[in-house]
């Protein structure tokens, strides 16, 4: 946990935990499991002074090149997720394209089946519609007369 004024930059109080952190376990990391009293790493005193004499003024050429650096590594993290979704985008464009291209292709695949069907339904009563008139037309003649 860290205090700070108000107008501190978060990312920076971030930066310090994170250094200090680092550096705590670069230098006790195996011992942690072993301290039995709470001043036992008291040691990491100077270290820890060094650390925050060197984040206390914001405005540090030190400071303000982290800030730059984290803000560059945020810009190139953002443009990559850009350069991700547009090609998400592109993908999906060419998805949307095949989707079209299969349903313009499956209407003119059922308006085709309902012809052939309709075909199919002639050819099998065709022969019985010719019988049927002939024997109206015999009909007709034989009353005829």
């Amino acid at each position: 946990m860290a205090l700070a004024e108000k107008f501190y930059p978060k990312k920076l109080a971030f930066q310090y935990l994170d250094e200090l952190c680092r550096e705590f376990t670069r230098c006790h990391g195996a011992e942690i499991a072993t301290f039995s009293r709470p001043y036992q790493a008291i040691n990491f005193d100077p270290r820890l002074t060094r650390i925050r004499r060197d984040y206390l003024d914001p405005q540090s050429p030190k400071n303000v090149q982290k800030l730059n650096a984290d803000l560059t590594e945020i810009h190139s993290i953002m443009m990559q997720n850009i350069n991700d979704l547009l090609r998400r985008g592109e993908a999906l464009d060419r998805v949307s394209t095949k989707g079209s291209a299969l349903l313009t292709e499956s209407k003119q695949f059922d308006r085709t089946a309902r012809l052939v069907n309709l075909q199919a339904l002639y050819k099998s009563i065709a022969p019985l519609a010719a019988i049927a008139l002939v024997i109206l037309f015999v009909l007709w003649w034989g009353f005829r007369g």
